[in-house]
C-alpha cells in the first residue's frame, strides 16, 4: 500500500498509545568484537519503548497522536514534539531502559531490557486518557504491563 493511501486512511483518526516510553542506549562496536576483551563502541541515545516508537511513527501520518506512559523526563527521551502529545499516567518513577549491542555491520548481537517498573504497576490514571477520547479514537496497548493491569485497561474501555 502506498504511503499516501495510508495517510489518507488514518489521518482523521486520533491514536491513544498506552505503554512504554524510555531512552534506548545503542552501543555499536567499532570493529569485529573480541570475547573477553574491551571492545570500543560508539554510544547513541534515542527514544524507545514500544508505545513511544508506534506513536512517533503514527505522527508521520496523523496530527492526533497521544502517548500515555510513565514519565521519561529524567532520561531525556524525546518524542516528535510537533505531533505527539505526552501524558503521564502514574506518579511512579520510571527507571526502565533498553540497551542494544550492535556489531560493526549494524546487526543486533544482544538486547537488554529492564521493564520492571511497567510490570509492577497496578493502576493508571484513566481520567487522563478519558480526556483525549473521541469517536475516531484508536487504542494501541503495549503489553509491557502485567496481565492484571492489561485486563483492567481492556475491561475499563471495552464496551
Amino acid at each position: 500500500m502506498k504511503i499516501s493511501k495510508i495517510k489518507e486512511k488514518i489521518q482523521n483518526h486520533s491514536f491513544l498509545c498506552i505503554g512504554a516510553h524510555h531512552t534506548d542506549n545503542i552501543l555499536q562496536l567499532k570493529k569485529k568484537y573480541k570475547f573477553y576483551r574491551t571492545n570500543p563502541v560508539i554510544s547513541k541515545f534515542q527514544t524507545g519503548g514500544v508505545s513511544s516508537n508506534i506513536a512517533n511513527n503514527l505522527s508521520l501520518f496523523s496530527q492526533k497522536v497521544n502517548l500515555f506512559s510513565l514519565s521519561a523526563k529524567s532520561r531525556k527521551a524525546i518524542l516528535n514534539k510537533n505531533t505527539v502529545r505526552y501524558h503521564n499516567i502514574s506518579n511512579t518513577k520510571n527507571d526502565s531502559f533498553y540497551t542494544a549491542i550492535i556489531d560493526n555491520d549494524g546487526k543486533l548481537l544482544l538486547g537488554l531490557a529492564s521493564n520492571e517498573t511497567y510490570e509492577r504497576l497496578s493502576s493508571i490514571n484513566f481520567e487522563i486518557i478519558n480526556k483525549c477520547i473521541n469517536k475516531n479514537s484508536c487504542f494501541i496497548l503495549d503489553l509491557c504491563f502485567n496481565n492484571n493491569l492489561i485486563h483492567k485497561i481492556i475491561k475499563y474501555y471495552h464496551k
